[in-house]
């Protein structure tokens, strides 16, 4: 009873994501999510931005057929592997779980900031399916697709550097040795593709595109900044079961009674602590070009979903609950209730238009009124997306951006869009 319940419920879940996708005017991540989309799109016509590494290769890959219907097309894609992430932690659990094996993938519906990405067109929902991928085969003893899927996530998000040394200590761990140089063939694949194309063996050392110098124009910030933001990121409910799953798991750790879903939790939440660790320390110290995105924790989301599904169920076995299922789904209802209000009470959905994308929009309609323009000059890349809307490519795609050591490049018409982020 409890199981079908579920099971319904996040078929529900996911039927409202995709309302809230086509309702939605904005888009979560800004000038980011359409710069991911333009770079998708346009990757089938210029084979070279396949290897752009801000966008990253798998994701621009996998990515790049959804875009060609558009930034709807791309926001499709955040929402199908979303959903599919959800299905995956459903498989992960389902032996132990019983009855409450859709708890985790109802979770992560209803983790805020994740929710909101999976209406835009950013990297964080396709990696976090990665990471769900990545436990759901060590709870499944499969060692050598472990190790391929972690081998290949720097190239979804270059975080899965740690998820490859994650995946290193499981191995050795395991004594599995055969499969340890399987997290290196993403990487060797990658560097000939990359080496054949562009001539440098050393392109993705020379294309990495974050540097510690933008520190000075990013600045830095709170060591604990990202903690602060845990409702915002997760919501209280699952917050607080997130803690109690993980003591659980510490306690089954001490007890040396770890079974194979218990092994899998335990890497998960290793790569999650490394990556709030990494990135609270980038943001301190002002390092790699951090901006303090509070956005990148939905990466993690997978981990989150899980441990909180693992402190309720253990909750409900170790009072004797497993076996009432009329009276645990009674209980179920305030926590799901709890939970929902916090997306509701977080989030802004379906996403609205932010300013400065409403003064783009402005811009291209007054554009759109002009006759003889010349050559049009911007930077910021939210203008091509409403410029698209209103068959006005052919004009956004002139020359980026002008300086004042180039105001001698500007003739009779043409027109400089400036903004005070981007130019």
């Amino acid at each position: 009873m409890t199981q079908q319940a579920l099971r319904w419920f996040f078929f529900a879940q996911c039927q409202l994501l995709l309302i809230m996708i086509y309702a939605a005017d904005g888009f979560e991540g800004g000038a980011d999510a359409i710069n991911h989309w333009l770079i998708s799109r346009d990757a089938p016509s210029d084979p070279m931005l396949f290897l752009n590494q801000w966008n990253k290769p798998v994701f621009t890959l996998l990515s790049a057929p959804f875009a060609q219907f558009g930034l709807i097309g791309m926001r499709l894609f955040s929402a199908a592997t979303g959903i599919l992430t959800g299905l995956i932690l459903y498989r992960t659990v389902k032996e132990k779980f019983e009855e409450l094996s859709w708890l985790p993938a109802i979770f992560l519906l209803m983790l805020p900031k994740y929710v909101e990405l999976l209406t835009s067109s950013m990297t964080e929902p396709l990696f976090a399916l990665f990471l769900a991928l990545f436990i759901l085969l060590i709870q499944q003893n499969k060692y050598g697709a472990m190790a391929l899927i972690a081998g290949v996530s720097p190239f979804v998000r270059q975080e899965g550097m740690a998820l490859v040394a994650v995946g290193f200590v499981v191995l050795m761990v395991l004594r599995k040795w055969r499969q340890i140089p399987l997290l290196f063939a993403g990487a060797v694949v990658m560097a000939i593709i990359g080496w054949a194309v562009s001539g440098d063996v050393r392109w993705i050392l020379t294309s990495f595109p974050y540097s510690s110098a933008a520190a000075e124009i990013y600045g830095s910030g709170d060591m604990f900044h990202y903690f602060h933001f845990y409702r915002e990121l997760f919501g209280n409910p699952v917050s607080v079961l997130f803690v109690i799953g993980l003591l659980f798991m510490l306690v089954s750790v001490l007890k040396r009674a770890s079974s194979s879903l218990e092994i899998a939790l335990i890497a998960g939440s290793a790569f999650a602590f490394m990556f709030v660790g990494a990135h609270s320390f980038v943001w301190w110290k002002g390092l790699s070009g951090s901006l303090g995105l509070i956005r990148v924790m939905a990466s993690i989301a997978p981990v989150v979903a899980l441990l909180g599904g693992y402190g309720l169920f253990s909750l409900f076995h170790i009072s004797g609950l497993r076996k009432h299922t009329v009276l645990q789904s009674v209980l179920l209802l305030p926590v799901l209730a709890a939970s929902a209000y916090e997306v509701h009470a977080m989030t802004e959905l379906p996403t609205p238009n932010e300013e400065s994308g409403l003064v783009m929009q402005e811009t291209v309609d007054w554009l759109k009124d002009q006759k003889d323009l010349g050559e049009i000059y911007y930077s910021n890349p939210v203008l091509s997306y409403y410029a698209t809307e209103v068959q006005l490519a052919h004009r956004s795609y002139g020359k980026s951006s002008v300086g004042p050591d180039r105001l001698d490049e500007l003739n009779a018409g043409d027109v400089v869009i400036w903004d005070a982020h981007f130019s």
